[in-house]
């Protein structure tokens, strides 16, 4: 998918910037729901897009995939 590749491709400063909390969350559930699309057999993904929409756990999971990047570059974080 185009999304994906795009967010993939990107250097680990502007994933940084791109993930970065407040509007973070919504890179975030739109990375999981086109890897789900990407790839129906991986409910995970669905499931991480889902609790990513859910106001204060979304935040939360936003920070844990914020430290995700900074620690390996990538958002991995419920992502297969």
């Amino acid at each position: 998918m185009g999304f994906i590749n795009w967010i993939d491709g990107l250097s680990k400063g502007m994933k940084i910037f791109i993930f970065f909390p407040i509007w973070g969350w919504v890179f975030g559930f739109l990375y999981r729901l086109f890897k789900f699309i990407n790839d129906t057999s991986k409910v995970i993904n669905l499931i991480g897009a889902i609790l990513f929409v859910l106001g204060p756990l979304g935040f939360a999971l936003e920070i844990i995939d914020f430290v995700f990047i900074f620690v390996n570059g990538k958002p991995t974080f419920l992502v297969d």
